[in-house]
C-alpha cells in the first residue's frame, strides 16, 4: 500500500502507520523500518481536526484567567540536540512531534484532585469515570502502573524481565496484580489510607484548599502496621536494614537510593540484579490494588525464609516466632485487614495539609540533557516497559511544570507517523524553550516526568464530557487515539463552574 507523501493532505489521509511493537521499537526512525498495520484513529473525536478544535476551546478559557495553551508540531534533530524551537505549521513525517500543553496561574485554580481508576485489575473506560466532575476541569495522566507485561511469564506474553520471569514459583504475582508503582496516601473524614513510598523520588499532592504541592524530600521515618487486628510499630531503623537487626518487623522497599553493586548499574548487567532479603524471617510481600476510588494495600504472597526482593512492592519481614504467635496460619492474612499509619514522610505542616499524595514520579534536570542517575538503578528499569537508561529513545512523554506562579502539563505525542514523541534527553531543553515562548517572565522551578507511553494525555472536561487535547498513542490496552483503557490515575484541575 502506498504511503502518503503530500504533506498538505496529512489530516485527510485515511491511514496512518505505526510500528508493530511501538513500545519497544518506536525510536526507529528510518522509512524502511515502519511496519505493522496501517491505521488512523477510528473515532473522529480523536482525529487531529477534532483535537485542534478542542485546543481552541481550551485557549479561550485559559486566556480569560491569565493562562495559556501551547500546541505546535516541533521539528526534532536526529542527534537529539536541542538548541532552538523549530515550530512547524504542519507535521513532518518521522521528523516532528506534536506538543500540546497548558500553563495556568496557581491562584486561578478552584479545586484539584488526584483520581485512581482501576478496580481489581480492571481499568474502566475514562468516559464513565467522569460523572463526578461538574464544571470545567483540565486533566492529565499522573502515575506509573505495573502492567500485565511486567507481571506474567515471558511464555504468557510478559517481558523477559517481568516479575514472574525472574522470580521462583513460590514468588509469583497473579496476572491481575496490576499495582501503582509508587507510594500514596488519601486522607478523608472517615479514614487515612496509605501505602509506603516505593522509590522515594518526588511526588505530587493536593491540599485541603484545592492547591497542588510538589514534594521532593520523601523518606520513611517510622509508623505502625496493622495486620489482622495486630498493631506492630516500626522505626526508621527498620527500613531497608543492611543486616539482620533482630527486630520483630523490618520493611524493605525498592527505593532507588538503596545500594547496588556498581556492575549492576551497567546496561548489560541489570538483569542479574537479584538481592535476597528476609533470611530466617516470614516475608509478606504487599502491593496495592485499585478500588475505583483510591488504591489500598494488598498481600501478594507470603514466604518463609529468604526471598528475592521484588522491584514492584513492599516486603514486610517478620520475626518467625512473632509471626506464628500472632497470625494463626500463613494463609490467614486478607487484603482488607492490612493498614499503615506513618510518621510524616516530609515536612509535618505540609503533611497535615495534604489530602492526597502520590510519589514515585521522575524529577527531571533543569539544566543539561542527562537523565537522573536513578534511572539506571535496576529497580527503575525492571518496572518500566521501555528501557530507561537509553535517553535517546523517543516515546510519548508527559511532564508536569512548576514556575514561580504557574503550573502546567505538556504532552509530547508519539507512536504516530506524524508525531514521533521525544527522548528523555530532549524533554528539559524543549520544555524550557516552550515556556519561554509562552511566558518569558516565568522560569521553571520544577520539572516532573509523569507516566508516558499510551498513558500520556491531557484533556478538557466540561460537565463530565472529555475533550482530548493531545494525540493518544496506541498501546497494548488501547487503540490509536483512544484515551480509554489505559488511564490509571489522573491529576484534575478545576478552572471553572
Amino acid at each position: 500500500m502506498a504511503k502518503p507523501h503530500n504533506i498538505n493532505d496529512w489530516i485527510t489521509v485515511p491511514k496512518q502507520y505505526f510500528l508493530e511493537d511501538p513500545i519497544r521499537q518506536c525510536f526507529v526512525e528510518q522509512d524502511n523500518s515502519i511496519a505493522g498495520n496501517p491505521i488512523w484513529p477510528y473515532d473522529e473525536r480523536f482525529s487531529p481536526t477534532a483535537i485542534d478544535g478542542n485546543i481552541e476551546i481550551a485557549k479561550e478559557i485559559l486566556k480569560k484567567m491569565g493562562g495559556a495553551f501551547f500546541s505546535s508540531h516541533i521539528r526534532l534533530n536526529s542527534d537529539r540536540k536541542v538548541e532552538q524551537l523549530h515550530c512547524e505549521k504542519k507535521p513532518l513525517r518521522l521528523e516532528s512531534t506534536f506538543v500540546s500543553g497548558f500553563l495556568i496561574p496557581e491562584d486561578a485554580i478552584n479545586d484539584c484532585r488526584l483520581n485512581f481508576y482501576p478496580i481489581d485489575g480492571t481499568i474502566p473506560r475514562l468516559d464513565k469515570t467522569l460523572n463526578s466532575f461538574k464544571g470545567t476541569w483540565l486533566m492529565s495522566n499522573l502515575g506509573f502502573f505495573l502492567t500485565r507485561k511486567l507481571i506474567v511469564d515471558r511464555d504468557d506474553g510478559g517481558l523477559p524481565y517481568s516479575h514472574n520471569s525472574r522470580h521462583s514459583v513460590d514468588e509469583k504475582l497473579p496476572s491481575d496484580a496490576m499495582a501503582y508503582l509508587g507510594g500514596f496516601f488519601v486522607r478523608n473524614e472517615d479514614a487515612f489510607i496509605g501505602y509506603p513510598p516505593l522509590f522515594g523520588t518526588i511526588g505530587i499532592g493536593t491540599t485541603h484548599d484545592g492547591k497542588i504541592k510538589i514534594i521532593d524530600d520523601i523518606k520513611l521515618r517510622g509508623g505502625t502496621l496493622t495486620l489482622n487486628g495486630v498493631a506492630v510499630p516500626w522505626s526508621e531503623n527498620n527500613v531497608n536494614p543492611s543486616s539482620n537487626n533482630n527486630s520483630v518487623l523490618n520493611l524493605y522497599t525498592p527505593a532507588f537510593k538503596t545500594p547496588t553493586t556498581d556492575g549492576y548499574m551497567d546496561n548489560t548487567l541489570w538483569l542479574d540484579y537479584h538481592p535476597m532479603i528476609g533470611e530466617n524471617s516470614v516475608n509478606v510481600v504487599v502491593i496495592n490494588v485499585g478500588t475505583g476510588i483510591h488504591p489500598t494495600p494488598r498481600v501478594a504472597y507470603i514466604k518463609e525464609g529468604a526471598i528475592q526482593q521484588p522491584a514492584c512492592g513492599i516486603t514486610l519481614s517478620f520475626d518467625k516466632t512473632f509471626f506464628l504467635k500472632n497470625f494463626t496460619s500463613l494463609n490467614s492474612i486478607e487484603a482488607q485487614k492490612i493498614g499503615f499509619e506513618f510518621e510524616p514522610w516530609f515536612d509535618e505542616d505540609q503533611w497535615n495539609d495534604i489530602t492526597s499524595f502520590y510519589e514515585g514520579l521522575v524529577p527531571l534536570p533543569l539544566e543539561g540533557t542527562t537523565i537522573p542517575e536513578f534511572s539506571r538503578h535496576p529497580n527503575a528499569i525492571l518496572t518500566q516497559e521501555s528501557f530507561l537508561p537509553n535517553a535517546l529513545i523517543r516515546e510519548p512523554r508527559a511532564v508536569f511544570v512548576k514556575t514561580e506562579n504557574k503550573l502546567g502539563v505538556f504532552i509530547f505525542s508519539g507512536r504516530y507517523e506524524y508525531s514521533i514523541g521525544a527522548s528523555m534527553s530532549e524533554i528539559p531543553p524543549l520544555t524550557k524553550l516552550i515556556l519561554s515562548k509562552m511566558d518569558p517572565s516565568e522560569s521553571i522551578k520544577a520539572l516532573v516526568g509523569l507516566d508516558g507511553g499510551s498513558g500520556a494525555k491531557i484533556g478538557l472536561m466540561k460537565d463530565s464530557k472529555f475533550l482530548p487535547l493531545s494525540w493518544t498513542a496506541p498501546g497494548g490496552r488501547n487503540r490509536m487515539g483512544d484515551p480509554n483503557g489505559n488511564t490509571y490515575s489522573t491529576l484534575n484541575i478545576k478552572i471553572g463552574d
